[in-house]
């Protein structure tokens, strides 16, 4: 061997020894990164508990709030039976299904009325609702009751109404994107298109008003949302504006939301309007929370961070968050300090997403899209009991009387009995 080979062995057996007496690092996988958290925790208030106020049963829409009535440690919801609604939800809320005088009434999403018997859950009658459409690829984006008057929009700017019979009383068309939910406002349509906010007359489907803003080209592809606060409306479009209207005067109001330009930052699905009494607050892009105090005309917070969020929910004065990491925190709206959080990384899928909230006696119950439903103590998280429906890729939870109806894959609607 010569001098130059015994060199070269020596420097790779000197690398060897090096190496095995040194630590081996492996860069951790993604599973384990830990997120780190800048919280101030919350030592003046809790969450607010505060009972829903009674509505008006023979007007439903979209907006109206989720309430249980009844639950327990060991809960197992009754489930009733599983319905076949709305086979195609191309990107947009499910519809929403009724219950009225012992039958369940849904439209798909070929425009057929079906009333099923909740006793033996067989069709009492199906009705096709003949419209007239110009695109064979329209379909349904949203449907409202105002006593036994139904109210459809549809995908191209269509929006009918019609009676138990299935007769159209009158239609409308604004040939412009409708993927926001029909909203009853004072017993008339509140419609959000791309660009525009309009008050329809339910009886004669006539526009009483209506108001154009300018926004990105872009639009949000679930639509807009909206809420109102005595005779305001607050909501943003799909085209990111975000506008407020007084109803009394029926004109655009000032105040200091307009000065707040959020077309920049909007640009998200998932950008949320809630109001909790005279506090309005918006969560964009799942991280940026804001709130304004409408009775003062005063910002509390303008876009406040909420890190590594995977999907959320607006409860009275709290922000209920589902983190990347799998814990679930409570933050207070009003100052952005943390109520509490809870880990639940053993409980839920990765990809889970918060889907519905509701307060019961004096406990959250909080539903989650693999079918995992939570009740935790408001004060500090505890986790109290963990029911399991066995439902996956759950859309929508509503409910209406004694009943819980969840709509999951594949176009069904599952009715429970609380």
């Amino acid at each position: 061997m010569n001098f130059k080979n015994i060199n070269n062995f020596l420097f790779v057996l000197f690398l060897i020894v090096l190496f095995s007496c040194q630590p081996l690092k492996i860069l951790p996988e993604k599973k384990d990164l830990i997120f780190e958290y800048n919280e101030v925790f919350e030592k003046n208030s809790t969450i607010d508990l505060l009972n829903y106020p009674i509505f008006n049963k023979k007007v439903i829409d979209f907006y109206d709030p989720f309430k249980i009535i009844q639950w327990n440690n060991e809960n197992d919801l009754l489930k009733l039976n599983t319905f076949v609604t709305f086979k195609k939800y191309r990107n947009n809320k499910p519809l929403i299904s009724f219950i009225e005088n012992g039958e369940f009434i849904t439209l798909n999403d070929k425009s057929v009325l079906t009333f099923y018997d909740l006793n033996n859950h067989k069709i009492i009658k199906s009705i096709k609702i003949l419209i007239n459409s110009e695109k064979n690829d329209s379909y349904p984006t949203s449907i409202a009751k105002i006593n036994d008057n139904f109210y459809v929009s549809y995908s191209d700017g269509k929006i009918i109404n019609f009676n138990k019979e299935g007769i159209i009383q009158w239609e409308i068309n604004f040939y412009n994107v409708l993927k926001t939910p029909i909203k009853i406002y004072n017993n008339n349509l509140i419609i959000l298109l791309a660009d525009k906010i309009l008050y329809i007359n339910s009886l004669s489907g006539d526009i009483i008003w209506d108001f154009t803003y300018d926004g990105d080209n872009s639009l949000r592809l679930m639509g807009g949302d909206i809420v109102e606060l005595n005779h305001l409306l607050f909501f943003i479009l799909p085209n990111k504006s975000i506008g407020e209207i007084d109803t009394i005067f029926a004109e655009k109001n000032d105040s200091i939301l307009s000065n707040i330009n959020f077309v920049n930052t909007i640009n998200n699905s998932s950008s949320k309007i809630f109001r909790y009494k005279n506090i309005l607050s918006f969560f964009d892009q799942n991280k940026y929370l804001t709130t304004i105090d409408i009775s003062k005309n005063k910002i509390l917070l303008k876009n406040k961070p909420v890190d590594y969020v995977n999907s959320f929910i607006f409860f009275n004065n709290s922000l209920i968050t589902l983190h990347k990491d799998g814990f679930l925190k409570a933050s207070n709206i009003l100052n952005r300090h943390l109520f509490w959080e809870i880990d639940l990384v053993q409980i839920l899928d990765k990809n889970d997403r918060i889907i519905q909230i509701s307060s019961f006696s004096q406990s959250l119950i909080i539903f989650f899209k693999s079918g995992i439903i939570i009740q935790v103590n408001p004060i500090n998280g505890e986790l109290i009991s963990k029911t399991n429906l066995k439902i996956k890729d759950i859309k929508q939870v509503r409910s209406t009387d004694n009943y819980i109806l969840i709509d999951h894959n594949k176009g069904r609607t599952s009715l429970f009995l609380q």
